[in-house]
């Protein structure tokens, strides 16, 4: 079984480095993909062959593109 896909859309390295703290705190086995703007995102996540994530942390005042 895979590990979970947890993938961070942020364009604040320390809201990026704190999500990564919490996962390497509790030794949790996660394909973590980070993204750093709405557009990345867009690409990412809208690929129809593109693995699917588990979970998706999402800021909501990204440039450009917001989180909502």
């Amino acid at each position: 079984m895979p590990n979970p896909y947890v993938v961070v859309v942020d364009d604040c390295p320390d809201e990026i480095f704190l999500v990564s703290r919490i996962i390497d705190q509790h030794e949790l086995s996660v394909d973590l993909r980070v993204l750093h703007n709405g557009a990345e995102a867009i690409d990412v996540l809208g690929d129809p062959g593109g693995r699917i994530p588990d979970l998706i942390i999402l800021d909501n005042k990204l440039p450009f593109f917001t989180g909502i």
